[in-house]
């Protein structure tokens, strides 16, 4: 660990210690909040048609990265603020499915079942999704599989029946997203990974080859980027960064759980999306603040009234806000009960 690195997190994050919790997985053994009611936007699209213009936002849109790769711009500390400049960026763009198939009878607890071919390696580095259905974009990480069967985590919907669409895809990584340090980031720059459940923040720097965590100064490379989140990078250098993530575009809703307090989550949609077509002010509890942070380090911050979105300070219709591909934003609730929020799957034009 560089010692100027070491002493530049503790001066500026100075709750954090040497013996500072290491966060909890994300994954559990009992089932995901019961998900809201949401508006159903978009046909299913043979993946062959993914060369075609996208229609999510278009007027927000009018120029968007090839279907493939995406660029993701980390902002420069330009005030020189010594705390940092942070950007939140998601992985938006998915790996490739390694089984793809329908339940061959109604999945029961956390097992469903196949005909079979089913790769007999799978673990935690994996997620089983639904892609058809009612619970489409309903997902959880695998615990074992054999040639037949999948076990997941969490309980699969007791509404998914026999037939329901599945497949099975690996989590993308700090290492795979970021890779050998693509943006370029310095020995003091930062990585900072939030647990919702535990609302801890672990914070990671690349060094000597590899991410490493602060704290054990374990080895973070094989760390997952859960689906639909974000991670927030720390610059503090005033130049920005840019690097591009690859991989194939996300044509199925996507559901990620609003617990207490913060969520960092991540835009799946390939082209961005807004408020209004991530159909938010649905979903959103009027009690929840989104949180915007802009380049120039400005915040917005956005709330759910009556039928629209409105920015909290202006009181402004909000429904047209932007959130662009690879970008991510925050979601706060007061304590309370947590609930599921869904993102409708990019829609494409033939």
């Amino acid at each position: 660990m560089n010692a100027s690195s070491e002493g530049k997190i503790l001066r500026e994050n100075p709750r954090v210690t040497k013996q500072s919790p290491e966060p909890s997985d994300f994954s559990s053994t009992k089932p995901k909040s019961n998900r809201k009611s949401r508006l159903v936007m978009k046909p299913i699209i043979p993946f062959a048609l993914l060369g075609a213009l996208f229609a999510v936002g278009a007027a927000n849109a009018a120029s968007t990265d090839p279907v493939g790769y995406i660029t993701h711009t980390i902002a420069g500390n330009v005030s020189g603020d010594p705390g940092g400049a942070d950007t939140f960026v998601s992985p938006t763009l998915v790996g490739p499915a390694v089984f793809a198939s329908a339940t061959i009878v109604a999945p029961s607890g956390s097992l469903a079942t196949f005909s079979g071919s089913v790769p007999t390696d799978l673990d935690s580095t994996y997620i089983l999704e639904i892609v058809s259905g009612a619970d489409e974009g309903w997902w959880s990480k695998i615990t074992s599989s054999t040639a037949t069967t999948i076990t997941s985590a969490d309980a699969i919907p007791v509404t998914a029946g026999t037939n329901v669409q599945m497949v099975v895809r690996k989590l993308p990584t700090l290492n795979s997203f970021l890779g050998e340090n693509l943006p370029g980031l310095d020995s003091s720059d930062q990585v900072l990974l939030l647990d919702p459940a535990t609302q801890t923040v672990s914070f990671v720097l690349y060094v000597g080859g590899e991410w490493q965590n602060f704290v054990t100064e374990g080895n973070m490379d094989n760390e997952p980027i859960l689906p639909g989140t974000a991670i927030a990078v720390r610059r503090f250098a005033s130049t920005p960064l840019t690097f591009v993530s690859t991989g194939e575009v996300k044509t199925t809703d996507t559901e990620v759980d609003i617990l207490a307090q913060d969520n960092w989550l991540g835009q799946p949609l390939a082209v961005g999306g807004t408020f209004a077509t991530m159909t938010f002010k649905d979903q959103i509890l009027s009690s929840d603040s989104l949180k915007l942070l802009r380049a120039d380090q400005t915040t917005d911050f956005f709330i759910s009234v009556g039928t629209e979105m409105q920015n909290f300070v202006t009181e402004a219709n909000a429904d047209g806000e932007f959130i662009a591909e690879g970008a991510g934003y925050v979601i706060s609730r007061p304590a309370g009960e947590g609930s599921t929020l869904v993102i409708p799957g990019q829609v494409v034009n033939p």
